[in-house]
C-alpha cells in the first residue's frame, strides 16, 4: 500500500519538501563541528517540532549523537557510518517532521535562506550521493567544479566550469 504524503501547503510540492529537507540535512552535516552548530542545534529542533514537545526532545537528543558521530569521522576515528548515511537519515527526518508539520516549510525555507551559505570551508559545497546502476544503466552526473566518481582520487575529474561523468558501478 503507497502511502501518499500529507502535505496541505500549496506552495510546497513534495520535491520542493525534498530539496528543503536535503539541504538542511547538508547544512547539519556540514557544521557539525563548527561555530554555527549551537544555532542549529537550538533552532532545528524547534522548527521541526513547534506542535511536539516530545519530538523535540528526541531531536535534540539525535542532534548531540549526530554531532558526535561527525566529530569522530573529521578525528580520524573509526565510525560505522558515512557522511552520506547521516545525510540520507536527517534528510528523512526533516521530511518526516514536514510532513507532520507543512507549516514548518515556511520557517524552514527562511532559515535556510539565512543561514544556508554558512558551510564549513572544508565541507563547503560537497554534496554526496551514493548512486549504484548495474547491467546496461547509464548515470549522468552534471556540476560545477571536480568530480569523483567512486571516491577514488585517480578518477577523479576537474574542470573549472561543468563536469559531466557517466558510467555503471
Amino acid at each position: 500500500m503507497l502511502i501518499e504524503p500529507r502535505f496541505t501547503d500549496t506552495a510546497r510540492t513534495p520535491l520542493e519538501i525534498e530539496k528543503l529537507a536535503e539541504d538542511a540535512a547538508s547544512l547539519l552535516i556540514s557544521n557539525a563541528t563548527t561555530d554555527l552548530w549551537s544555532v542549529l542545534r537550538d533552532r532545528v529542533p524547534r522548527l521541526l517540532s513547534r506542535s511536539n514537545p516530545l519530538r523535540r526532545t528526541r531531536l535534540e537528543r539525535e542532534l548531540d549523537e549526530l554531532r558526535e558521530a561527525v566529530a569522530n569521522l573529521s578525528d580520524g576515528r573509526s565510525a560505522p557510518k558515512s557522511p552520506a548515511y547521516f545525510a540520507g537519515l536527517w534528510q528523512a527526518r526533516v521530511i518526516g517532521a514536514l510532513e507532520d508539520d507543512p507549516e514548518a516549510a515556511r520557517e524552514l525555507a527562511s532559515f535556510l535562506e539565512r543561514h544556508g551559505s554558512a558551510r564549513s570551508d572544508s565541507n563547503a559545497g560537497v554534496l554526496i550521493r551514493d548512486v549504484q546502476a548495474s547491467g546496461n544503466a547509464v548515470q549522468i552526473i552534471v556540476g560545477n567544479g571536480g568530480l569523483t566518481i567512486g571516491g577514488i582520487a585517480e578518477r577523479a575529474v576537474s574542470a573549472s566550469s561543468t563536469t559531466t561523468g557517466t558510467g555503471a558501478r
